[in-house]
């Protein structure tokens, strides 16, 4: 249902969002006490000027989006990659695993050199790694993990000027 034919806006839509990602914060406890009770009457009087409302059943089936509001912000903007420490084991573990992926795209076994390559990211982000596994989705058609994980690693190549 487009929200054009419903009359509903995109504001509605990101009001709602917001609504539902506050009250997500009391209900999960990662705010509580003093600041939950507060956050909830600020929820109502949110509710009641934006006239959007996450319990309405009508205006939740036409303003809902796919995703949770904090799963869209960390993908538009992820958090900076912190460069951790790695013995020189780690690395030459991390590089064997790279060298293992590469006999297996040699070998047309994608998905495992999908494995190998992320495993070898999770013990040091090395721009090597993302590429290589860039190549591995791109051969089995999934772009969007070729563009997202590169994006993710190298969030300014993708910024335009």
């Amino acid at each position: 249902v487009s929200t054009q034919s419903t009359g509903m806006s995109q504001q509605e839509r990101l009001s709602y969002a917001i609504l539902q990602h506050l009250n997500h914060l009391t209900e999960s406890g990662a705010i509580s006490g003093e600041a939950a009770e507060s956050l909830s009457v600020a929820c109502q009087c949110l509710t009641e000027s934006l006239g959007v409302d996450v319990n309405n059943d009508a205006q939740s089936t036409t303003l809902k989006v796919d995703r949770p509001l904090q799963t869209i912000f960390d993908a538009a903007y992820p958090a900076p990659v912190i460069p951790k420490q790695v013995s020189k084991d780690e690395e030459a573990r991390a590089v064997s695993l790279k060298d293992e992926g590469n006999e297996l795209m040699k070998q047309n076994k994608y998905e495992e050199a999908i494995e190998k390559y992320s495993a070898a990211i999770e013990i040091t982000p090395n721009p090597i790694f993302y590429c290589n596994r860039a190549a591995a989705f791109s051969k089995v058609q999934r772009h969007v993990g070729t563009v997202f994980g590169l994006q993710l690693r190298f969030p300014s190549f993708f910024e335009g000027e």
